[in-house]
């Protein structure tokens, strides 16, 4: 009974020195594994030490986009070619019309009925609307360069610069009712936050334009044109609108004229009489 007490107290006195062989050897018996742990512990240290500090107070960075400059100018040089184009097709138009002589006149009275009183009216119809369409465009010629002129002045006088750059697109733009001018006053008041970044320049530069555009349209217009010629405000700028939508620019030009040819076969058609009552200013 002593003996087996005594082999106990030997196997318990060894059993943590077993233990320690026992692990020693499974560790020594599977090297991989142990390898593994260490690449993955260097790793892992390796990775804190390189990673970059979080910042306390981050500065908000903001991208900015370049500009493409020969993108934007080959577009604004393709849409003057468009321009172009449309002015030449409509200076061909004019020419083969002028070319043609009385062809068409007689053509449309011929058309217009087998008697000579339907014949009369017609031929009465067709002379006024070229004589109002002449007048028309003499004023648009005029009044352009009269709008111009005096842009070109005051603004030289204010100190705007390319006076004479902003004289030219004002009368050229004249021509278009409404939407010409206000162009106009938008990119002179643009033009002028750049150049002076004073609010009031801002405000007499864009001023002087609606002034002069002002003064123009219903003041001299008027008396050039004769309230005859001339329709409502209303049927002009939903005209304007319809020419802009269907032709661009070349249909804002040719709106007007358009106009005025309607309502001089409405002042002469008695069954378009209520078209001519929509169209008239009074």
């Amino acid at each position: 009974m002593d003996a087996v007490d005594n082999r106990e107290r030997e196997f318990s006195r060894r059993l943590p020195g077993i233990v320690r062989e026992v692990r020693d050897a499974i560790q020594s018996a599977s090297p991989r594994q142990s390898l593994v742990r260490q690449l993955q512990q260097a790793v892992t240290e390796f990775e804190k030490s390189t990673a970059a500090p979080k910042p306390t107070d981050a500065t908000p960075v903001t991208i900015v986009e370049p500009t493409d400059v020969q993108r934007q100018m080959m577009a604004a040089a393709r849409q003057a070619g468009n321009y172009l184009l449309e002015a030449i097709l409509l200076v061909f138009l004019v020419y083969f019309l002028l070319a043609s002589g009385d062809m068409f006149k007689q053509k449309f009275v011929k058309l217009s009925g087998a008697r000579l009183s339907e014949r009369k009216v017609t031929l009465q119809m067709i002379d006024e609307i070229i004589t109002k369409i002449g007048r028309y465009i003499f004023y648009l010629f005029w009044s352009g360069l009269l709008v111009g002129f005096v842009t070109w002045l005051v603004f030289e006088a204010m100190g705007v610069r390319y006076a004479a750059l902003w004289g030219v697109a004002a009368g050229v733009l004249n021509c278009i009712p409404y939407f010409g001018p206000t162009a106009i006053m938008v990119a002179s008041a643009i033009a002028a936050v750049i150049q002076f970044q004073d609010p009031t320049m801002v405000l007499m530069v864009s001023g002087v334009s609606v002034v002069i555009t002002s003064l123009e349209g219903y003041l001299i217009a008027p008396i050039a044109l004769g309230h005859a010629a001339r329709a409502n405000s209303v049927a002009v700028f939903v005209a304007v609108m319809l020419g802009g939508w269907m032709w661009g620019a070349l249909g804002m030009i040719l709106a007007v004229p358009v106009l005025m040819i309607v309502k001089t076969v409405t002042e002469h058609v008695e069954s378009l009489s209520a078209v001519n009552e929509l169209l008239s200013e009074s």
